[in-house]
């Protein structure tokens, strides 16, 4: 919720505005799910559907503030190159590196003005700063963007549970093996 409130307090277009904007209603769709906070984002769900597949606290110490912040991680980024984010909506839609083509082809459809905007601002200010775009282009590429992304999700948060639901069944196979024995 706190994308949707920061997108209410900031300039910008209204949102009945912005939903005009947008033709196609899986987009549409796929943008008041972002901002109503519905994409499973770690910050907020924990990872709760693959908690087997977090890092253990001494491997990502280094790099988190605490321990609360394990299940925050980033599983994609985690799995694919071991490095450590925090997984919010500004790492979702402009830094996650499971959508990286997404993005190129979200940057390619923005205006010449907005991706100046976007390059003069501080990175932690970023998505506000793309969401306070008076275009409709720019809010048909990011609703374009969120629509794919949601679909990459949703594919990758099914095959994570799938996995942790495999590594507890080998576990329980291991415990029951070891109790059978002793």
């Amino acid at each position: 919720m706190q994308i949707i409130s920061s997108h209410i307090q900031q300039a910008g277009p209204p949102l009945h505005i912005v939903l005009d904007w947008i033709s196609s209603i899986s987009h549409r769709n796929a943008l008041c799910a972002f901002l109503a906070g519905d994409y499973f984002i770690a910050r907020y769900a924990a990872n709760f559907f693959a908690k087997k597949l977090l890092p253990h606290w001494d491997e990502v110490e280094h790099a988190l503030a605490s321990i609360d912040d394990v299940p925050r991680l980033c599983l994609c980024c985690w799995r694919e190159f071991r490095s450590v984010h925090i997984e919010d909506e500004q790492h979702v839609v402009l830094d996650c590196c499971m959508l990286d083509h997404e993005r190129a082809d979200m940057t390619a459809e923005l205006h010449p003005f907005t991706l100046m905007r976007l390059a003069s601002c501080d990175a932690s200010t970023r998505l506000q700063t793309l969401m306070q775009s008076n275009l409709e282009s720019d809010w048909n590429a990011l609703a374009r963007f969120l629509a794919r992304a949601r679909q990459k999700r949703r594919r990758f948060k099914i095959a994570c549970q799938a996995l942790s639901t495999e590594l507890d069944r080998q576990n329980y196979a291991l415990r029951a093996a070891e109790w059978r024995a002793g």
